[in-house]
């Protein structure tokens, strides 16, 4: 045999006595000479997660060639590449098929590498990674962190899992995650030429945000954030627009400063149609609402609601005076076939019945509480009011009936300054125009 050969012999011998090589390599056991493979690895390895806890389950070799498994894990996605890497989360007995890692981060990346063992030889590592959900919000929750670049939020929309809100101070809108409050992303600068936003409006797909002082509305994706057109000039007549308003096929503009509503595609962005003057009687309207084939458009000056076709533009009718009880309109919010007015200097709500195209009824005083309600939303059988003058607190009222339920306020809340309000079925969010977020359970 040549001498260097012979050498190597030796020394794979020698390695294979200490235990020094595993895995698919042979090793020499005892004075006989006879060889021991190393245990074969666990097979179709799966990973379940929630936000506490990770679910691991595969399947065992063959009886008898192993004795135990071995579990270590690692942050992110490189799992341990051996019995000496990442973290030892378990030894188990042959006989298991199953763990549950507890105690793991939620919306956590982690990765995860099992070994079967026998004696001192181990498997080639078989791995899974493992990605622990969020970890969903409960009580009361107050989201102050800079980060967000939130700077007196004015508006909110809510669209797949995701919180818009628009910040009037800087000129940006911030992304939130419903689930845990979590910042996504802060959209500024560039081609979003965001100028005073007020205004907030989302079919699912897109995002589109009216600029006051820029006289446009801005168009980005949902997914992403990414930019798709600025609307502006020209026939689209925005004039300090302000509410938004969607009916799946065109966006409906409220322009505060014209006294009119702008109609575009959202397909395509292009306009469609101006409406003003005449019997729609716009005065400095504020909100919008979809309701079936028609539109609701809330006048604050005018102390009335304007009802229009959403196909075509024709005006039906003007609602004012009366059992209306309007007090500069502020905001809409619709339930079922019902819409209701929150009425700033009214100190009321106001319920319409869209299917008749007639006010219903004015609620206000006794334990209302209502303090400049600039804000209303509905979800769950439930309406909440938001009372923008000191003390900050939020009205909670029965949708169906219109029944007063709760008052919300006080240290826990911290509401300071709120303005928009918005539930995504699941969680009620305030803004405050202190550049901070108060959420609380919807039920």
């Amino acid at each position: 045999m040549h001498p260097r050969l012979n050498l190597s012999a030796r020394l794979i011998a020698a390695a294979c006595l200490s235990g020094a090589v595993v895995g698919l390599y042979p090793a020499i056991s005892g004075a006989t000479g006879a060889r021991v493979q190393a245990p074969p690895p666990v097979t179709k390895l799966k990973a379940a997660s929630s936000s506490s806890t990770v679910t691991l389950s595969w399947a065992n070799p063959k009886h008898g060639t192993f004795t135990l498994v071995e579990i270590r894990r690692a942050a992110g996605r490189h799992a341990p590449g051996s019995v000496s890497s990442g973290t030892l989360v378990a030894k188990l007995a042959a006989t298991h098929a199953s763990y549950v890692n507890r105690g793991v981060a939620a919306s956590t990346t982690y990765s995860y590498s099992l070994f079967t063992l026998k004696g001192a030889l181990h498997s080639r590592a078989t791995s899974v990674v493992a990605v622990t959900q969020v970890k969903p919000l409960g009580g009361i929750n107050i989201f102050s962190n800079p980060h967000f670049g939130l700077s007196n939020p004015y508006a909110m929309a809510t669209t797949g899992g995701h919180l818009w809100i628009v910040n009037r101070g800087n000129d940006s809108v911030t992304e939130l995650n419903e689930a845990d409050g979590a910042w996504v992303q802060t959209l500024s600068g560039g081609s979003y030429g965001f100028s005073g936003p007020n205004g907030i409006v989302t079919d699912g797909t897109h995002v589109w945000v009216a600029n006051s002082s820029g006289n446009s509305v801005t168009e980005f994706a949902a997914a992403s954030g990414a930019w798709v057109r600025t609307l502006s000039g020209g026939s689209y007549g925005f004039n300090g627009p302000l509410g938004l308003a969607s009916d799946g096929t065109d966006i409906f503009v409220a322009n505060n400063g014209g006294s009119s509503v702008t109609e575009f595609a959202a397909a395509s962005g292009a306009w469609v149609q101006t409406l003003s003057g005449g019997s729609y009687g716009f005065n400095t309207p504020v909100a919008l609402a979809v309701a079936g084939p028609h539109v609701f458009v809330a006048n604050t000056n005018g102390d009335s609601v304007t009802e229009f076709a959403a196909a075509g533009g024709a005006w039906v009718k003007t609602l004012s005076g009366g059992s209306c009880g309007f007090g500069h309109p502020r905001a809409l919010a619709l339930a079922g076939s019902t819409l209701w007015v929150a009425n700033q200097t009214g100190n009321s709500v106001s319920e319409i019945d869209t299917a008749a195209g007639s006010c219903t009824t004015s609620f206000s005083g006794g334990s209302y509480n209502f303090n400049a309600p600039v804000g209303i939303t509905a979800s769950g059988g439930h309406l909440w009011v938001l009372n923008s003058a000191s003390p900050f607190s939020v009205t909670e009222m029965s949708a169906a009936t219109g029944a007063f339920v709760a008052n919300l306020s006080g240290s826990a809340y911290s509401f300071d300054y709120p303005v928009p309000i918005l539930s995504d079925g699941t969680h009620v969010w305030v803004a405050n125009f202190n550049a901070t977020i108060t959420e609380f359970p919807a039920s």
